[in-house]
């Protein structure tokens, strides 16, 4: 994990060097406390000063985490899908990359994506995604609480694109991330 010290140059070298927090830990503090205030405008731009580097190099597990945040948050506003969607492949290149092309982790976010690629208008490339995730999610012993809802996002664009309907209804197609 990435850590970020707080430490001031008040405080004595023994207390200064208990005063390392783990990044993401205080990203989501912070986060908090802005959500609290109604500052999403700077939730967003806490998280992608993170992701570019500008409070230190953060591990591939942190990288995953903010890359996750922001994809989420970016999400939910239409102006933003395509930077949702390339920051939502990087994550899912970064969990491939830590923990196998087959992991459960990887398949909720490729779900995701597929459901961001659905939003977008790219049935093709959702529909593979959507495919792949539920080959993995439904390879395990027992049911994954994410399976339903890319399993329903599935069906809701195949019944679009089968009925030659509008696509506008697949923005509103939930996402099953929710870190």
């Amino acid at each position: 994990t990435s850590n970020i010290n707080v430490a001031t140059e008040e405080m004595s070298p023994e207390i200064a060097a208990g005063m390392s927090i783990p990044m993401v830990e205080l990203l989501d503090h912070i986060t908090i406390l802005l959500n609290d205030a109604r500052r999403i405008d700077h939730i967003e731009l806490l998280f992608r000063a993170a992701l570019s580097g500008k409070y230190g190099s953060l591990s591939k597990q942190d990288e995953l985490a903010v890359a996750l945040r922001l994809a989420i948050l970016l999400a939910d506003h239409p102006d933003f899908m395509v930077e949702a969607t390339n920051i939502l492949q990087r994550a899912h290149h970064i969990s491939e990359e830590l923990a196998g092309s087959d992991s459960v982790q990887g398949a909720v976010i490729a779900g995701d994506l597929a459901t961001l690629f659905a939003r977008k208008g790219d049935l093709h490339t959702a529909e593979r995604l959507f495919s792949r995730s539920l080959k993995v999610l439904r390879a395990l012993e027992r049911t994954h609480p994410k399976e339903e809802v890319i399993s329903e996002n599935l069906t809701s664009m195949l019944k679009a694109k089968n009925s030659h309907r509008s696509t506008e209804s697949l923005s509103l197609l939930p996402l099953g991330i929710d870190d």
